[in-house]
């Protein structure tokens, strides 16, 4: 946890300097450390056990590191995000329906498999409503966040 990150994961590293990567240079400015919200350090130490000094750095996370509860502690509850992101319009639809990103319906397929912080948030992305967009199409079809507009559901 004392390591030099950016020593390896120079893209990453790159980001919180990078104006077009707001999220990252945000925290950059706020001064927050990798290993602040990189809290679990038992799998950063499963995932590090066999790297060696000048091996090729992975190109990509494969494991989340960032636990919610880290993010809750400085953005606040999924209800409090809701209420500050009131107006987004992020999430807009092709027919002009805007989701609130942080407050999602309750049903059972969103009770049963409830997002978390970094479902939708990569911190080192330049387009945070373009990752948002790709968790939601998992299951909505891209463009579209009406209920009841799925094929599934007008054969019945």
């Amino acid at each position: 946890m004392d390591s030099d990150c950016s020593m390896c994961h120079t893209v990453e590293a790159a980001s919180a300097t990078d104006a077009s990567c707001p999220q990252a240079s945000a925290h950059e400015a706020e001064g927050v450390t990798c290993v602040q919200c990189h809290t679990d350090e038992a799998v950063l130490s499963t995932e590090h056990a066999d790297v060696k000094f000048g091996d090729k750095a992975a190109t990509k996370a494969t494991v989340v590191t960032v636990d919610p509860e880290t993010c809750i502690s400085c953005h606040g509850t999924m209800e409090e995000m809701a209420a500050k992101t009131a107006d987004s319009t992020a999430l807009t639809d092709d027919k002009g329906t805007t989701v609130n990103p942080h407050d999602v319906p309750s049903n059972e397929k969103h009770d049963a498999n409830p997002a978390t912080c970094t479902s939708c948030h990569n911190n080192h992305s330049k387009d945070q409503a373009k990752d948002a967009m790709k968790y939601c199409a998992q299951c909505h079809h891209r463009g579209t966040f009406e209920c009841g507009t799925c094929h599934e559901l007008r054969e019945r």
